[in-house]
């Protein structure tokens, strides 16, 4: 569990995918709580816009950590620094990223072990 906090070592493809498929199967259910329960509590309506979505948001900022410290270390994994993830901020650097998320890394060891 605490290896999902930490930066250093490396991380294998399926480690870093199923966190994605965990972390979207609750954002898709806190999201809908938010619009079915916590939207009306606050005494909006489904839908509007200004309900907000304390659950996504609280979600968001518990997972958000994890998957970036899996994504590093998924990264070096590939002998990539972990620096390499902000290239993803550039839209296109998305390609690269999800090519060194999906492809298998070299089983030798690098720099990151």
């Amino acid at each position: 569990m605490l290896k999902l906090l930490k930066f250093k070592g490396r991380a294998k493809r399926a480690k870093l995918w199923q966190l994605i498929l965990i972390g979207g199967a609750l954002a898709a259910l806190a999201s809908y709580l938010d619009e079915a329960y916590i939207a009306e509590w606050r005494g909006y309506l489904p839908g509007e816009s200004d309900a907000g979505s304390p659950l996504f948001f609280t979600l968001l900022v518990i997972l958000a950590w994890p998957i970036v410290a899996t994504a590093v270390r998924r990264l070096h994994d590939h002998d990539k620094s972990g620096w390499w993830l902000l290239i993803g901020v550039t839209g296109i650097g998305f390609i690269p990223l999800l090519y060194w998320f999906i492809m298998k890394a070299p089983k030798e060891t690098n720099r990151f072990g």
